[in-house]
């Protein structure tokens, strides 16, 4: 890894001593990263509209335990993300804002991003043990990539991956999980619906949001090559397309399937109708 470089930050400390309390107050905000929390709930809201949108029963209690666990998971990311880029030192001048740099306690920031974790797992649990299992394992898949997007000794964010990492976490396991979790009680994991999924429509609107916020709150740090404004959104497409074409052509084979069926049966009702008319005629001349 190279070694830490000092960037520019609209967040670099300026002006007198009067203006100290509002720049605080303008790091605290900009370290809560609070716009990147639509990004938490987004799976879920999409798979309750789509629900919805289809005329499906919804649990409302498992929506909000699913959003609280949500916001839970991604604060231990965001916390824990400060955590392990003032271990990698690249926070130290470059990032003000970092929770770590604010409260100069690294171990409390830290045990707090930990609590984070364990409480939104538990409420995870909570969820799957009301509707199906898979959907602790997939939560537990997405805390995975997040982890592999930060965590020593991975740190794949550092290299570029880390919006291929996120579309993952926020796309299709996070929603097919928010999926699983709103299904009436008793439909678990091999529940099939005669509805198809628009699995590439929800995982392509999650990953892109968190793509575009991933790209302003993280491509300033240090040593994080991010390339979350050119080929993040270009990744979001193509990956998105693939499972949107995917999806069309499987729904087109059903459809082409209906309108054959119904095709063969309007030519037979023709057939029997020419037979009834010429025997008809025959009778007639006879």
């Amino acid at each position: 890894m190279s070694e830490p470089q000092v960037v520019a930050s609209r967040y670099a400390a300026g002006g007198g001593a009067a203006s100290g309390a509002s720049s605080r107050g303008r790091l605290w905000r900009a370290a809560v990263k609070w716009p990147m929390y639509a990004v938490a709930v987004m799976p879920v809201l999409l798979a309750a509209g789509w629900r919805l949108g289809q005329g499906l029963g919804l649990r409302p209690e498992q929506l909000l335990l699913f959003l609280l666990a949500a916001v839970l998971l991604l604060a231990w990311e965001n916390l824990a993300n400060d955590v392990f880029d003032a271990d990698t030192g690249v926070d130290t001048h470059g990032k003000p804002h970092s929770v770590v740099n604010l409260t100069g306690r690294r171990d409390r920031v830290l045990a707090l991003a930990n609590g984070c974790l364990v409480v939104g797992l538990a409420l995870m649990a909570l969820v799957a043990l009301r509707s199906s299992p898979v959907v602790l394992l997939l939560v537990l898949l997405c805390c995975g990539l997040g982890y592999l997007y930060q965590g020593p000794p991975f740190r794949l964010g550092y290299r570029g991956l880390g919006e291929p990492l996120c579309w993952l976490a926020f796309g299709p396991c996070a929603t097919a999980a928010a999926l699983l979790a709103l299904a009436p009680a008793g439909a678990g994991a091999g529940h099939s619906s005669t509805t198809p999924i628009p699995r590439a429509r929800i995982s392509r609107a999650a990953s892109t949001g968190k793509l575009q916020a991933s790209g302003r709150c993280t491509s300033k740090d240090s040593n994080k090559h991010g390339f979350a404004g050119p080929c993040g959104w270009l990744t979001a497409r193509i990956l998105g397309a693939s499972m949107s074409d995917s999806g069309l052509h499987r729904s087109t084979s059903t459809h082409s399937l209906a309108r054959s069926a119904a095709a063969h049966e309007r030519r037979t009702a023709r057939l029997s109708q020419r037979r009834r008319n010429a025997t008809r005629i025959r009778s007639e001349k006879a």
